[in-house]
């Protein structure tokens, strides 16, 4: 059965790698395709861009590391970050660290070399500026120093941490001297970030085709206690959803209760942490007065390309919360600390069917624009960006003004274009600023974009 896992699995790899970035060498895109089947299946929303960036093992030397991911509260964290945003917030660190071999079984030198990386680079007092290079690439030591920064400047506020390190292969069968060097790693990494909670996963053909086969979910089921329908202007419910089903519709059950990311997508603002609107909300969450929570709170706007329902219980395709972030993420916090009681309270949830994209523009913009947020956030459902749209497809590209939009349709990463990439080129080529192209992949935009 193994050998059968492989041959699919070369087989589907083969097909990705040609549909998605033929340019690359073979060996090149299994790093890229074991690294995302990983991200996808933490609940990583992240797209291809996104994924590329934390790929460091295509710059040799990479001590034996080929991809390295930072999130804070669930973000990824790349050059030009604007750590402020974390501010006033609880912090839950992830790093994420990868090797991937695209040839059969596990070997003990790969673990060895994460070893010595881990005690070179990646523990808290290492100085990196007297790393050698001939082991470790500067984009691998730049990536450490962020984690660096970030987990330094948290400790005194008591942040979680996980470290995961992963190894793909095309192989499955673990021999007991390979396991033996996972152990040695992970108590060497437990003795230098004692708190932090740390694993080693071996992911080999089975593991990688499963996670490849599982496709993200687009229709999602919320219950309500009290529901209206509305059809003057198209198909809408309003909904008295229970905090408790709310909580099980944002989160994601077979990830352990991950936080399903991509359905705030829509939403143009991020989450503010402690400031005062959400200290109010998770207030009122704490107290089990006798005052209902939708009495206390605007509630929640959801769009979706399909609502059917069944009663009160409604299935929903490709929701969108474009407006509510704030209190589902205090929702969800509420409901992850430990004993809380069942909640018999509920929130307000306005429940619209639209498959029109202008309309959706329209509402994100109209919901989001009630409180006082930078304009650069609402750029991509400006008119312009429609006209790049246009001006895309008309070449067989796919303009993402919505991160993932095209991918999930199925479209080739190398026929898609996002926003931060477009802007991107645009500062290298038009405005001869390649340096401020690299190194702000996220923000170039925000600094040249009139």
């Amino acid at each position: 059965m193994s050998n059968d896992n492989k041959y699919i699995l070369e087989q589907i790899v083969s097909q990705e790698h040609q549909k998605n970035a033929p340019k690359l060498k073979k060996d090149q895109y299994f790093e890229v395709f074991s690294a995302e089947q990983i991200l996808k299946m933490g609940a990583f929303d992240l797209d291809p861009e996104q994924i590329r960036s934390g790929i460091v093992g295509q710059v040799q030397p990479d001590g034996g590391v080929d991809s390295l991911y930072v999130f804070v509260n669930r973000k990824l964290i790349r050059e030009d970050t604007d750590l402020a945003q974390f501010k006033g917030q609880q912090l839950a660190m992830e790093l994420l660290i990868t090797q991937s071999k695209n040839s059969g079984g596990f070997q003990e030198v790969v673990i060895t070399k994460l070893k010595d990386f881990t005690e070179n680079c990646l523990r808290l007092n290492s100085d990196l500026s007297k790393v050698p290079t001939q082991l470790y690439s500067q984009s691998l030591l730049d990536a450490i120093e962020r984690f660096h920064t970030i987990y330094r400047a948290a400790l005194s506020f008591r942040p979680s941490l996980s470290i995961r390190f992963f190894y793909a292969s095309l192989g499955e069968q673990v021999e007991p001297n390979v396991e033996l060097r996972r152990d040695l790693l992970l108590k060497e990494c437990r003795e230098l970030f004692s708190t932090a909670d740390c694993s080693f996963e071996f992911v080999g053909a089975k593991k990688l085709l499963q996670w490849f086969q599982r496709s993200p979910t687009k229709t999602t089921s919320l219950e309500a206690s009290k529901s209206m329908s509305w059809s003057g202007f198209g198909t809408a419910y309003l909904c008295l959803v229970p905090l408790r089903k709310f909580y099980e519709f944002i989160t994601d059950s077979d990830k352990n209760n991950a936080l399903r990311g991509h359905i705030f997508e829509a939403n143009v603002r991020d989450y503010q942490g402690q400031v005062a609107v959400n200290k109010e909300i998770r207030t009122s969450l704490a107290a089990s007065g006798s005052e209902e929570f939708w009495w206390l709170n605007n509630g929640i706007t959801i769009i979706a390309s399909k609502v059917t329902a069944s009663g009160d219980i409604f299935s929903i395709t490709e929701p969108l919360i474009v407006n509510g972030l704030q209190t589902s993420f205090e929702i969800y916090s509420h409901f992850r600390q430990p004993n809380v009681s069942d909640d018999k309270r509920t929130i307000l949830v306005r429940l619209i069917e639209n498959t029109v994209p202008q309309s959706v523009d329209r509402i994100i913009k109209a919901t989001n624009n009630q409180t006082a947020i930078p304009r650069v956030w609402l750029h991509a459902t400006e008119d312009i960006q429609r006209k790049i749209e246009s001006a895309l497809r008309a070449v067989d590209l796919y303009y993402d003004r919505r991160k993932n939009y095209h991918r999930n349709q199925g479209i080739p990463a190398t026929k898609i274009v996002s926003i931060p990439y477009l802007a991107q080129a645009l500062a290298a080529i038009v405005l001869q600023k390649p340096d401020d192209a690299r190194a702000r992949p996220t923000t170039v935009a925000e600094r040249n974009y009139e």
